[in-house]
């Protein structure tokens, strides 16, 4: 993609001010065109587009956006461009608006948010398929090229990967719950560290490089593939050691005790923002910088958010993830663009949520009206919803330990019971049990029903 056009700095507009920009820009006929422009952060280039509509030049409407955004005021944080310059945000309304949303449905316990899942299974089996597609996800961003239903199958069975494209869905996940369990630790150079070389492991032409800074010799710029065009170009290597160390105190800071309060969902998200633009790893850095936002989301008790898929979200519009990016740097260092990318993309993240559990909620009461609840326990449900969506799925023991968080004894009793049952049939394959579903799936579930 192209790099979007670069509009008048703010010291340019000052410098050489157009008289009529401070007489419109306190008329009210232009403020809902301003409030627009800053709750949805149109750039130089949308602000060009729409600026006959407001009956003002380019150049006028920019220069009224730019002051207005100056007047109402901006955080800046502690990275610094290549040239030393700060980096700043705002939150206009419709970031304060996100916020919001993202406290009520991430802040509280799982029955609190979403009260379907109110069974210890349901959790837990949910849990784990949000972890496998985030895993997926976040390994096709960097250009994994698998299937899901092979990828979550190779999770869920602790299958070892074939290729660099699977050990990158591995690393993915493993790392996901690495820092589950490294949620109250401080953030550390050394934690950084461990983190890239959970995520590239065997997944990088030099093995070497995995958990490290790159060398001076290893400059990474970020090229687009299709126009052949450098859009970023990071740190020079000799900086790292400094600026990661800022950033691990930025996000250890306690906002409580800061002179200004960063909200945590905005620190997480700045965290992401800050460590991709610094590049410092030879390979990994987008998957870093996602992992450092999970973490920092953990750190801060939104527990809730393991169960969202951020990366598939980002996933469907790669480019717009990208202009995110580039839109900061190209405005005076405006990261308000990547925060309101961001804080709408957990926003649809978690409608997502809602919206699958939703359709899974219903499936399962049209199985109930054929399954016996009785007889059938949550996890055996489970198994039959997902044999009746895809009857060429197998199961095994560990799969099914792994898929809803129980022990490989109380699996085995599950699959042997169904199978007991007539619903699924066992088979040996190598060293382990397969199970497949059965023929007539559910017309043997309503016989059964009937007995």
């Amino acid at each position: 993609m192209k790099k979007p056009k670069k509009g008048a700095s703010f010291d340019a507009i000052l410098q050489d001010p157009d008289p009529d920009i401070f007489r419109k820009s306190a008329d009210p006929a232009f403020q809902e065109w301003i409030n627009k422009a800053n709750n949805q952060m149109w750039n130089w280039e949308d602000c060009s587009h729409r600026a006959k509509n407001a009956g003002l030049t380019p150049d006028q409407f920019w220069g009224i956006v730019k002051l207005s955004r100056r007047i109402h005021g901006h955080q800046t944080i502690p990275l610094r461009d290549l040239k030393g310059g700060m980096f700043h945000y705002r939150l206009p309304s419709s970031i304060q608006h996100a916020l919001h949303y993202i406290d009520t449905h991430l802040g509280g316990s799982v029955q609190f948010a979403w009260p379907a899942l109110e069974s210890p299974d349901d959790q837990k089996r949910y849990l784990i398929s949000s972890l496998c597609e985030e895993a997926i996800s976040s390994s096709e961003i960097e250009g994994a090229v698998v299937t899901r239903k092979e990828a979550k199958g190779m999770l869920l069975k602790n299958k070892k990967p074939q290729n660099r494209d699977e050990q990158m869905v591995v690393n993915n996940f493993r790392t996901i719950q690495m820092l589950n369990h490294r949620r109250s630790e401080p953030l550390t150079v050394e934690l950084l560290f461990e983190i890239q070389r959970e995520l590239t492991e065997n997944a990088m032409d030099d093995a070497n490089a995995s958990g490290r800074f790159r060398r001076p010799d290893e400059q990474i710029d970020v090229w687009d593939g299709e126009d052949h065009q450098t859009l970023h170009v990071p740190p020079q290597a000799d900086e790292l050691p400094e600026r990661m160390q800022r950033l691990c105190d930025f996000a250890n800071a306690d906002s409580k005790k800061d002179q200004e309060f960063i909200h945590p969902a905005i620190r997480a998200i700045l965290l992401h923002f800050w460590l991709a633009y610094d590049h410092p790893f030879v390979d990994g850095n987008g998957r870093t910088a996602r992992a450092l936002f999970y973490w920092s989301m953990l750190r801060h008790k939104y527990w809730l958010v393991e169960y969202l898929t951020i990366s598939s979200i980002i996933r469907q519009h790669p480019k717009r993830y990208a202009r995110a990016f580039l839109d900061t740097e190209q405005d005076d260092n405006d990261l308000t663009y990547f925060l309101l990318y961001h804080v709408q993309v957990i926003e649809r993240s978690i409608q997502a949520f809602q919206d699958y559990l939703t359709r899974k909620i219903h499936e399962k009461k049209r199985l109930s009206q054929v399954l016996l609840p009785a007889v059938f326990n949550d996890r055996q449900q489970a198994i039959l919803l997902e044999a009746q969506a895809d009857p060429e799925m197998t199961f095994t023991y560990g799969s099914h330990a792994r898929g809803h968080q129980v022990t490989l004894a109380t699996a085995r009793n599950d699959l042997l019971d169904l199978e007991k049952k007539g619903l699924l049939k066992g088979n040996r394959v190598g060293r382990r049990f397969h199970f497949v579903v059965v023929p007539n799936l559910e017309e043997r579930l309503r016989e059964f029903s009937k007995k």
